[in-house]
């Protein structure tokens, strides 16, 4: 028979067994929660820095800076080593908002540029044959290793975590915030002709049933869209962008420390020209004349004053864009911006015909931006000669109303008008016009710069 301390001593034994080893699986399931817990956090947080890289990547395609500034908010966002491309790649692209193109080679809705070197990418045809699509998206990948809190306990002293984003700038080449589009129904069929064009309203469109739309035109609306005459879609969310009037004081601050700023209020009052920042002026009445110095103007951003802040001078109602006053000059600018408070701002023909047009803005950074607090009327042919006296290869409207007038029995192909609208209301006036002929697609959509996040999808191959 066993001595009762032998039992004892035993179970001891045993009990101290048992527990060492119920303590080691104790240990290394805490240890598999802690680095299954560790592991979801820095995956989440690696995504969510990735997705503000994408964005700010984005953000910085209208600047030229895609790559770094991805990289930096990378860095600001905990991935300190994102400059080594072995943890983070930055890739500019074109990303297919609208499904318009069956699927790229790579990925099915995101094909890489080829040559980042320009904003063109050689990788995609524009539907309408109209040459090469635009860079409006950068691809964030990142492979981060992650050392495991466990100090390599379950055999794995680290992990790989992986995550990907695109964000890309949304079209919208004519937008209206607050009000309507409106065509008139005198235009001939076929007509007005939008080609490549993104038009949204935040509230109704109505066509007049004969319009084209060509290429990758598409239409959308908050309310009611009337004789739609291709793909569209009402009751669409609102699209919103910074108001009006901040962003012309914005124009108006930059001016001001640039010295560009002229307060039309003190200008000569002797229809004579004159030098200016962007080129001359001349004033009648009140009435401005401007015209712009031809070639690169750098970004330069000038402010046209109705009043100076006195209240002294003679205020100024209305501007009208005009060729140089040197027949022998070029008449061809970009890259600049003109703002203005004046009441109107008008590209109307006047009761001539110049040997040649007006040329204003180009494609991609070499855009032309025009704010005005009240009206653009745009009208760039006179009636008798049927001849356009204004030709724009890229330019930006914001405005409170957008008035485009047109009184053409002919239509010329290449004549094409490359610009964007962005309006509180949109209207389109034509007596039996064969016109006008609308590009919207002349770069990326640096305006309004409504960025947004999409993911890429791989291809089945």
């Amino acid at each position: 028979m066993t001595p009762p301390h032998r039992i004892l001593s035993n179970n001891r034994g045993a009990i101290a067994l048992i527990s060492v080893l119920v303590l080691s699986v104790l240990i290394l399931v805490f240890a598999l929660v802690l680095d299954t817990g560790f592991s979801f956090t820095s995956k989440s947080r690696i995504e969510q820095a990735v997705e503000a890289a994408a964005m700010a990547g984005a953000k910085g395609l209208c600047s030229g800076n895609a790559v770094a500034a991805a990289i930096q908010m990378a860095i600001d966002n905990g991935i300190e080593d994102a400059a080594d491309e072995d943890v983070l790649t930055v890739v500019p692209g074109f990303y297919d908002e609208n499904d318009s193109y069956e699927d790229f080679p790579i990925y099915r809705n995101f094909a890489v540029d080829p040559d980042s070197s320009t904003l063109e990418n050689e990788a995609v045809d524009r539907l309408s044959g109209a040459g090469l699509h635009y860079d409006n998206a950068v691809l964030v990948i990142c492979n981060k290793r992650i050392d495991s809190l466990s100090g390599g306990l379950l055999g794995q002293g680290s992990t790989t975590v992986s995550a990907a984003a695109v964000a890309f700038l949304s079209r919208k080449d004519l937008l209206t915030l607050d009000g309507d589009i409106t065509v008139d129904r005198r235009f001939r069929s076929g007509y007005p002709l939008f080609r490549d064009t993104i038009i949204h309203a935040n509230g109704d469109i109505s066509f007049n049933g004969g319009e084209t739309l060509e290429g990758e035109t598409v239409v959308t609306a908050t309310g009611q869209i009337e004789n739609c005459p291709g793909a569209c879609y009402a009751r669409m969310p609102k699209v919103a962008v910074p108001p009006l009037e901040v962003v012309v004081e914005e124009r108006r601050q930059l001016a001001e420390e640039a010295g560009t700023l002229v307060e039309g209020a003190h200008w000569p009052d002797d229809y004579e020209w004159h030098e200016a920042p962007f080129g001359w002026c001349r004033n009648r009445w009140g009435v401005i004349t401007i015209a712009f110095t031809p070639g690169d103007h750098n970004g330069a951003v000038y402010f046209l004053a109705a009043e100076d802040e006195s209240g002294a001078g003679t205020p100024v109602t209305s501007v009208t864009v005009h060729p140089p006053p040197d027949d022998d000059l070029d008449r061809a600018a970009w890259n600049f911006t003109l703002a203005t408070d004046v009441s109107a701002l008008n590209f109307k023909s006047p009761r001539q015909l110049y040997d040649n047009p007006i040329i204003l803005g180009e494609t991609a950074e070499k855009t032309v931006h025009f704010y005005s607090t009240e009206t653009i009327l745009f009208n760039p042919i006179y009636l008798h000669y049927q001849a356009y006296n204004y030709l724009f290869k890229g330019i930006v409207f914001r405005c409170k109303r957008f008035e485009h007038v047109w009184y053409s029995r002919s239509s010329d192909e290449s004549r094409f008008q490359k610009i964007r609208v962005i309006a509180e209301e949109v209207s389109f006036t034509g007596r039996y016009a064969s016109d006008p002929l609308l590009d919207g697609l002349f770069g990326p959509p640096c305006t309004p710069r409504l960025v947004h996040l999409a993911y890429p999808k791989l291809t089945d191959s």
